[in-house]
């Protein structure tokens, strides 16, 4: 199964320009479990091709992981990083906004 998945992972990113997300399901609690087995996947197969950043965070009562991956041939994959780091950090603090706020109303 992992020689597929990073078959079609190699293809999506043929380009050399383009990032992927992924989150790992939670609807039958077993989240963590897969992203252990990715980041195996990934340590396998990356041959340090990737840049991966990952991230937890906690939405509407659920945790969520998610990692983005991105070709180091591509020369701006900092900025892609970067972005989705913000992103997440958005997610999280507009979460912890709307909490707030129902805590004031």
């Amino acid at each position: 199964m992992a020689d597929t998945v990073f078959e079609v992972i190699m293809d999506f990113l043929d380009e050399k320009r383009k990032a992927f997300v992924y989150i790992c399901d939670s609807s039958d609690s077993r989240e963590l479990a897969r992203r252990r087995k990715f980041d195996l996947w990934f340590a396998k197969y990356s041959k340090d091709l990737f840049a991966k950043c990952e991230y937890e965070m906690v939405f509407k009562e659920e945790k969520i992981y998610s990692s983005m991956v991105v070709p180091l041939e591509n020369k701006i994959w900092p900025n892609y990083l970067v972005t989705y780091h913000q992103l997440t950090s958005r997610i999280e603090g507009s979460k912890n906004e709307e909490k707030e706020n129902a805590e004031i109303n």
